[in-house]
């Protein structure tokens, strides 16, 4: 992708079948792609700039930062901003947390109550849980379209 100027998303399938094809975007929604070849307009979206005056100021998940299989978890964090200046808080795996309905996925948007953000999620049976990464990676994005650097929270697996 090339920022500021026109981009065009080629999806080309051999064989097999494809379910939808979605962008993602650090939202409150992904964009499904339609299936046909025709040209699809796209709202014009600009990537929001890092802003050091946005900070995630902590996070942590269940209190001791360790996920256990079929378990409720709750991700709280900590942001230096109010809520009314603020477009959302975000939360990103490099792949879904259990099988429950209730996983923590990509790109994840909190949710705000008792002034901190949270996500409750529901871990899945071990045999589900493929592990890639030690860390959840948090970000905030202002209502001006500003973004905090990610923060990384690492967490443990106990399975």
């Amino acid at each position: 992708m090339t920022w500021g100027q026109d981009n065009r998303i080629t999806v080309e399938l051999s064989g097999g079948s494809l379910l939808g094809t979605y962008l993602h975007y650090p939202g409150a929604e992904k964009e499904r792609l339609p299936s046909d070849v025709l040209p699809f307009p796209l709202p014009t979206r600009e990537a929001p700039l890092l802003d050091p005056s946005v900070r995630i100021e902590s996070a942590t998940v269940n209190g001791d930062n360790c996920i256990r299989p079929e378990a409720d978890n709750e991700l709280t964090v900590w942001v230096n901003l109010p809520v009314q200046s603020l477009e959302g808080v975000y939360a990103s795996v490099p792949i879904s947390i259990g099988d429950s309905g209730e996983e923590l996925r990509c790109d994840m948007s909190l949710d705000y109550e008792n002034g901190v953000w949270h996500k409750r999620f529901r871990s899945g049976k071990r045999i589900h849980l493929i592990v890639d990464d030690e860390k959840l990676c948090i970000w905030a994005v202002s209502k001006i379209n500003t973004e905090s650097e990610t923060y990384e929270l690492p967490v443990r697996w106990l399975f």
